[in-house]
Formats: C-alpha cells, structure tokens, sequence
C-alpha cells in the first residue's frame, strides 16, 4: 500500500508518495522537510518527478537528486506559452475520461471559479485518479484494459501509461 505525505513550500505543495522501503517526490519544492522525512522514516527516494515544469514547481528537484541516488522522471509537460486554466482544464478531462462515472469531478468544474482555480488535497483525493490509483474504480479501471495491477507500482506505471 503506497502512502501520501504532504509539505507546504510557499503556496505550492509537496508530495511524497511512499511504501514501507521507497518513496518518490512530486514537485519537491520543500526538499529540506522531504529529505528529513524520509531519514525519520528510513525511505529511500526512488524517482523525483514534477506535475508540471513550471519554475515554482521544479525547486527542490536539484536538491533531492543531488542529495540522493534518486532517478529524474521527466513529466509531461505544457508549451511556456499555456496557461494554467488549459491545464486543469486537461487534467479535469482526463480524470473524466478515467472514471465518467465519478461526480464529484463534474461537481469540482461546475463550483471552480476559473479565474482562481485551485483544489484541496481532500477534493485531488476524490477527483484526481493519480491520487487514487489504490483505490476500486481506478483499479478496474486498470485491470480491465489489462494493466500490470499487482503491487502499488504496478498501478501507478499503468495509470501513467494510459492515455
């Protein structure tokens, strides 16, 4: 069972996603309270990786790779000249693409105010599929399109692999 640990930097957050022996940083900005994390924890960081190149969400990657035998695994990235809205506005279509059956995504677009977009780590839980990928309907998901599923890593690499 893969677990979340979240860190504030500035007003961007970190993630690290965890099992009992490795652990993998996404948009490592708060580099220096992951890293003591993952000492407290006796993790090692396998993959650092970023939801997007944007400079505020890159600072930490140096850090972590330079401090650790971690890999870089380059995301899928936006043109300098798309904006954030085009973003989400991706992501949210993708989420329903994944599970058109989850409401709680088409609640989220319809209560977004696009000129402030932004989300709760509790609303990524219930609409983000990256965030679920252990729970049941993700995991259908995965299975039925024949999807490597056994371990927590399995389906995160067959989440990342669907288009």
């Amino acid at each position: 069972m893969l677990n979340i640990e979240q860190f504030r930097y500035g007003d961007n957050l970190a993630y690290l996603l965890y099992g009992r022996t490795e652990a993998m940083a996404i948009d490592g900005g708060a580099w220096q309270e992951i890293l003591a994390f993952l000492e407290e924890n006796h993790l090692i960081l396998k993959y650092v990786t970023n939801t997007h190149r944007h400079y505020d969400h890159t600072p930490g990657d140096d850090h972590l790779l330079g401090k650790t035998k971690a890999r870089f695994l380059d995301c899928t990235t936006l043109a300098d000249n798309e904006t954030i809205h085009d973003y989400v506005k991706d992501s949210l279509a993708f989420a329903e693409h994944m599970e058109p059956q989850n409401k709680d995504i088409e609640h989220f677009r319809q209560s977004c105010d696009p000129d402030f977009l932004y989300s709760t780590l509790a609303e990524e839980r219930r609409i983000n599929p990256y965030l679920r990928f252990n729970e049941e309907p993700i995991l259908k998901l995965i299975k039925d399109k024949g999807l490597p599923h056994a371990t927590g890593w399995e389906r995160w690499q067959s989440l990342m692999a669907i288009e």
